[in-house]
């Protein structure tokens, strides 16, 4: 009698699929099973997040207790959690797995598909997670916030922006182009059209000091300067190593740029 109920109880904190829509903006919470307790072992739970035309979702982790990284490969290989989002293409863009008692960044997207993927082994069970999901409209979302830390505030209001709504051309200058950008910056601009509209973006004038890693600027350079890039689709990256492929026309040559 004694197995037969310990049985029953383990049947009934097993998750299942479970399909969110959101028609209008909202938002709610996501737990492991059996949260706060810790969640039973060999749990393979999918959260799959839509949202109706013209929203968005972002997640953010308000609690995160999963068992550690392996030590030797430092890799999340019992028990995690996986992120995915899909594009307006139909891309998946799948996270790394998230592991530890580490709270994760918040996930900024400008999708309306997402997945989360959560997974235990059979041992070393803790009190899982709690994520809040948002449903927000897409005209609501800022871009990102600028920094700029340069004494000389003569070119602070050039630093970030957004494209007027409906406009179709428009120019991205540095902070005081062409007098020399400042420093210590971080400028962030959003470039915002209809659905049945693309983005083309062209170079004319490009000028940084030499920078490490595969990045829009000179090929061949070194050093740990000035960057320029480019976050296609997403409001943020997401994902470390997240590819994405650039054509960008610079002195009428379009070159392609990976980044990993």
């Amino acid at each position: 009698m004694l197995l037969l109920v310990l049985l029953l109880v383990r049947s009934g904190v097993a998750c299942e699929r479970r399909d969110i829509f959101g028609a209008r903006p909202s938002d709610g919470f996501l737990v492991s099973p059996n949260y706060p307790l810790p969640y039973p072992p060999d749990q393979d739970c999918i959260f799959n997040l839509t949202a109706a035309p013209g929203l968005v979702i972002h997640i953010s982790f308000t609690h995160f207790h999963l068992e550690s990284r392996m030590p030797r490969s430092n890799q999340c290989l019992n028990d995690y959690v996986v992120v995915t989002v899909t594009d307006h293409q139909g891309r998946q863009h799948v996270g790394e797995r998230l592991c530890g008692t580490a709270l994760p960044p918040p996930i900024h997207t400008m999708q309306s598909a997402l997945s989360i993927r959560f997974h235990s082994s059979h041992a070393n069970h803790f009190s899982g997670f709690r994520i809040r999901y948002q449903f927000l409209p897409e005209k609501a979302i800022l871009e990102p916030a600028s920094s700029y830390y340069d004494t000389d505030l003569r070119y602070q209001k050039g630093c970030g922006g957004h494209n007027r709504e409906g406009s179709l051309d428009g120019e991205i200058f540095s902070p005081g182009y062409p007098a020399t950008f400042p420093k210590n910056v971080s400028c962030n601009w959003l470039i915002r059209v209809n659905p049945n509209k693309k983005i083309y973006i062209r170079l004319r004038y490009l000028e940084l000091s030499p920078t490490m890693g595969t990045t829009l600027v000179q090929p061949n350079a070194r050093g740990h300067h000035s960057t320029l890039s480019m976050g296609i689709v997403m409001r943020r990256p997401i994902y470390e190593k997240m590819m994405a492929a650039r054509c960008v026309s610079v002195a009428g040559n379009c070159t392609t740029a990976r980044r990993a």
